[in-house]
């Protein structure tokens, strides 16, 4: 099991929240740089008023994490269109911040990590799932 560098926080890659998702405790050196990228993807997904989300760089602590993981992030600048290093996708629904990065690389090829750009997960993923009987139709029809 994996472990915030910072904090031994616990990793939860499962989490609908995406891939880097750790519950970092206050005094841990990674929660108050993940707090000001949240409150600026906050910020920037109001000012954007969309409901698809949008692409940022990753920061210097979503790259140091991510690596710290077995992932491969690039840094690359946000001043040169052709490389844009490793790209967040950021998207709000109600209250909760997904970040999925989408093309991002495991170190190792062959290392067994979670994708980190999963699909949405399906609406009420918790219910089990509907039993596929079609209705009869009465004899009248």
């Amino acid at each position: 099991m994996t472990s915030c560098p910072g904090c031994d926080a616990a990793w939860q890659p499962a989490d609908v929240r995406g891939v880097l998702y750790f519950q970092h405790s206050p005094a841990c050196r990674y929660e108050r740089p993940e707090m000001q990228t949240q409150d600026a993807d906050l910020e920037r997904e109001r000012a954007l008023s969309t409901w698809r989300g949008f692409h940022r760089q990753a920061t210097d602590t979503e790259r140091e994490l991510l690596t710290h993981l077995g992932y491969e992030p690039a840094a690359g600048s946000p001043y040169i269109e052709e490389d844009p290093g490793t790209l967040v996708h950021v998207r709000w629904i109600g209250s909760i911040r997904r970040r999925t990065f989408p093309g991002l690389r495991r170190a190792d090829p062959t290392a067994d990590l979670p994708d980190p750009d999963p699909a949405w997960p399906k609406r009420h993923s918790h219910l089990p799932p509907e039993p596929d009987v079609k209705p009869r139709r009465p004899a009248a029809w």
